[in-house]
């Protein structure tokens, strides 16, 4: 049951985009990427990969994004979306930065035997709402089992419950998908041109 907070959060958050001016999505491009987001297993007191789903999308406004969308456990009503967020290419080099910070303590964190969890930064992303930011969490699941949460901040409110999480090497696997993209190279990786 999720709490009065995060109900808020989320009813403040969807009241946000109604109110908004209306981009959508007119046309989008899977891509076959080996990156999997994670989600908490209560049951097995652990994270486990999902089912995670890569697309070039090019938004009515012009845009073109790069959407990463997680499967999450359970039957789940198509009113409670997948976890998701929309990176911009103007932003890969903030993207990388943040990655790399992840990484230093990740390295820092191993070799001292802390488990901690700890913002790392924030850095803009595409969304319906002005200031939409993506913000990154370094998280210990114990001293040696380090992950990445990236979560959805808009309207001063970040959607922690909604985050995105990756093991040390799925952020290996994000950041050379972003080189890819920086590069041109992702394109090259979609399959719309081949089957027409």
């Amino acid at each position: 049951m999720p709490s009065i907070k995060s109900v808020i959060q989320y009813s403040t958050l969807i009241m946000a985009i109604a109110l908004s001016a209306c981009t959508r999505v007119s046309d989008s491009t899977r891509i076959s990427y080996p990156l999997s987001a994670s989600q908490y297993n209560g049951v097995y007191s652990n994270f486990f990969p999902r089912p995670t789903y890569l697309s070039l999308e090019k938004m009515s406004s012009g845009e073109t994004v790069l959407a990463i969308e997680m499967n999450q456990y359970g039957n789940i009503s198509s009113s409670e979306p997948s976890h998701q967020f929309r990176l911009l290419k103007q932003y890969i080099p903030n993207y990388l930065s943040l990655l790399d910070k992840y990484e230093a303590w990740r390295a820092q964190a191993l070799s001292r035997g802390d488990a901690i969890t700890q913002v790392i930064g924030r850095a803009p992303a595409w969304g319906q709402v002005s200031g939409m930011e993506l913000e990154f969490t370094f998280h210990s699941g114990n001293a040696s089992q380090h992950f990445l949460s990236i979560a959805h901040c808009a309207v001063g409110t970040c959607l922690a419950q909604s985050s995105l999480v990756f093991d040390n090497v799925n952020v290996a696997q994000l950041r050379l998908l972003l080189l890819k993209w920086q590069s041109g190279e992702l394109e090259q990786l979609t399959v719309n041109s081949i089957y027409k």
